[in-house]
């Protein structure tokens, strides 16, 4: 065995080794049952349900297959980076090797590196290369949509009309600004610690869901949610989680690195004794907390706000059972 792993002669269960590769991959330290980063993830992944369930509708055109897409999309990437645990630790590779180790000792403790190292020990160099291909092809379409949206929420929001800059060319001024956004990405490639891209993910997830699910919620289900609700649910449910992400949450702190910048310290809970209930509190997934808050902002302000008119409600709810 791998130097540092002791073998045993006792027959390994799986059950145990299933349960422990959700552990020691989605989470760092589960609290209240839950896990750091699959909360953000599983969560943060419906607020991108109804952009990607437009795109797979427009293709294929059935409501059906379109959820079958998204539940083999998103529940095959989770499922397989849990269970890469106990084929790593289990399963002999195509060398007939039982590397006998976790996936984040196989990927040489980088997170990054586990789903590249499973495939390059699991399967043939054809696989790897068209896997190669997919994930280059994914991630071309993706960065093209979102440096576009980078580009003209920069150059259009945040120069035009929050600067109020007056703009004779606009298709200049969003190419300069999708070539902003596009150095930006390659300095956090570049600056950012290993490990961080299920974290940044997450990171990401849990600010989407924190800001934007409540009011997509609310907005489908209560007629009473009024305009400046859903702003200031909006608002406070992004600073939450934010606060908490960038201050307190240490999986997502501590390689962010901007508090122990400005406080010394990788989180403001770490200073608590192990087994407190702040230090476990470090560990929370924010969005327990954040999208909660965002509610209850939503609530409190619409019902102290001007409501929409009854003819504007009966235009939006006209199609709704």
């Amino acid at each position: 065995p791998p130097a540092g792993v002791e073998r045993t002669s006792a027959a390994i269960d799986p059950v145990a080794c299933f349960r422990r590769a959700f552990a020691l991959v989605i989470g760092d330290y589960p609290v209240l049952g839950m896990s750091t980063i699959g909360v953000a993830l599983l969560i943060g992944l419906l607020t991108q349900i109804p952009r990607v369930a437009v795109l797979v509708g427009a293709v294929l055109n059935n409501l059906l297959m379109c959820g079958i897409f998204l539940l083999f999309m998103t529940g095959v990437a989770f499922v397989v980076g849990a269970l890469s645990n106990v084929v790593f630790f289990k399963i002999p590779n195509q060398a007939g090797k039982v590397l006998g180790q976790v996936a984040f000792i196989g990927g040489d403790k980088n997170i990054d590196k586990i789903i590249p190292a499973y495939i390059t020990n699991y399967f043939p160099e054809w696989f790897g290369t068209f896997f190669l291909l997919a994930m280059f092809a994914a991630a071309m379409s993706t960065l093209s949509g979102q440096f576009h949206a980078a580009g003209t929420s920069l150059g259009r929001d945040v120069y035009e009309k929050g600067l109020g800059a007056r703009v004779t060319n606009v298709l200049t001024v969003n190419r300069i600004a999708a070539l902003v956004s596009v150095l930006l990405a390659m300095a956090c490639a570049f600056v950012l610690p290993e490990s961080i891209i299920a974290k940044a993910t997450a990171f990401f997830f849990g600010l989407c869901s924190a800001t934007f699910l409540p009011v997509f919620i609310l907005g489908l289900t209560w007629k009473g949610v009024t305009k400046i609700g859903g702003i200031a649910s909006m608002l406070g449910g992004f600073a939450v989680s934010f606060f908490l992400l960038m201050f307190l949450h240490t999986p997502v702190s501590a390689p962010l690195g901007i508090c122990k910048s400005l406080f010394g310290v990788p989180s403001l809970l770490a200073s608590y004794a192990p087994g407190t209930t702040g230090f476990n509190m470090q560990f929370l997934d924010p969005n327990i907390v954040a999208m909660p808050v965002a509610f209850i902002i939503a609530w409190v302000v619409s019902m102290g706000t001007a409501k929409f008119e009854d003819k504007h409600l009966q235009k939006c709810w006209r199609f709704m059972a």
